[in-house]
């Protein structure tokens, strides 16, 4: 997920990673709630990262180090704002779920806080963003070679990603990075061709979506399939790989319904908010919805926790928003 303003003009992108956002803050509740249903929201974070490699990929990358000043800061900087006070509040009034390697650990963006799973996002948005100089490069190679070209090296670029993350780095969900690869390449395919070869390799990618999590709907939800039975140890590798085609399918849907609307001042003005407070409300959301400092319990109702929540998580928002700004402008220049 990132926290850039959409392109001035493209509000689609701003309505897309809104109603994401909205996906993933429901998913959380749904956790809560123990309803299977979370799982199929929390697609919003593939789509968020299909977002961030779509709009990094017309971006011209002259000085890499700058690059990774500009971009590690824009991720760490709230982070940190979080997760110190996060660790503080752990250390204090949840002390059973906290230990000194562990929060070294969080620090160092390789492990997440109880309550604050959602944060494994960080060093994968990271990774992501250290590679995008190699992916830019790689990519400018085919520039103007057709359409075909783009789309094999893509495949090959998502293959040599899951081999390295399945055998070298653990840490990291290849699937996950893949979608913000595809969504990289999802740019430069509409840049390669004609609106037409366009539009048929954007099919093929909802078409693939449609299919594979079809297949897992039907063999989860309705009958087992004895194909998926024989390979049950890949099982929920394919099922990664299902939800980041549907996280890709979905994009690419959405961006064509809403790229040629025509949005109204006020609504402009509303996707302005949450693209600036968006990133803000993920790192803070789960927090107060799972784990130690939940407040679901808060009163006997849950809509009105739920209302509660919502009120302190985007008051949080802001509040870090505002905090961060004026270390990057007054620590960090």
């Amino acid at each position: 997920m990132n926290n850039d303003m959409a392109s001035q003009y493209d509000y689609s992108i701003s309505m897309i990673r809104a109603m994401s956002m909205v996906a993933i803050i429901t998913c959380h509740f749904m956790q809560y709630l123990d309803i299977e249903l979370a799982w199929w929201f929390n697609v919003g974070v593939q789509v968020f990262l299909c977002i961030s490699g779509y709009l990094y990929s017309d971006r011209e990358i002259s000085d890499p180090i700058e690059f990774y000043k500009k971009t590690i800061q824009k991720i760490l900087v709230d982070y940190y704002v979080v997760i110190i006070v996060a660790l503080g509040a752990y250390w204090v009034e949840a002390k059973n779920c906290i230990n000194i390697a562990k929060s070294i650990r969080v620090l160092l963006v390789c492990d997440t806080l109880d309550g604050g799973g959602h944060l494994w996002f960080i060093a994968t948005i990271l990774a992501c963003y250290l590679l995008t100089p190699l992916i830019s490069s790689l990519y400018n190679r085919v520039a103007g070679k057709g359409v075909f070209r783009v789309f094999f090296q893509t495949c090959m670029m998502t293959l040599l990603c899951f081999i390295l993350c399945r055998f070298y780095f653990y840490y990291f969900n290849p699937a996950m990075i893949s979608c913000y690869i595809i969504g990289y390449a999802l740019k430069r395919i509409e840049i390669e061709q004609s609106p037409i070869k366009e539009n048929t390799f954007k099919i093929v990618f909802v078409i693939i979506g449609c299919v594979m999590n079809g297949i897992q709907v039907i063999h989860s939800y309705i009958m087992p399939l004895s194909i998926v039975t024989i390979f049950s140890k890949y099982w929920n590798v394919y099922c990664d790989y299902a939800h980041l085609m549907l996280g890709i399918g979905i994009f690419v849907v959405l961006h064509s319904l809403l790229y040629n609307i025509r949005y109204s001042g006020h609504l402009i003005s509303v996707l302005k908010i949450t693209d600036k407070y968006s990133y803000d409300i993920y790192l803070t959301n789960q927090f107060f919805i799972l784990g130690p400092f939940s407040l679901m319990k808060l009163t006997p109702w849950i809509f009105v926790n739920v209302v509660i929540i919502g009120s302190i998580v985007a008051l949080c928002a802001v509040i870090i928003n505002q905090v961060s700004r004026w270390l990057k402008v007054n620590v960090l220049k």
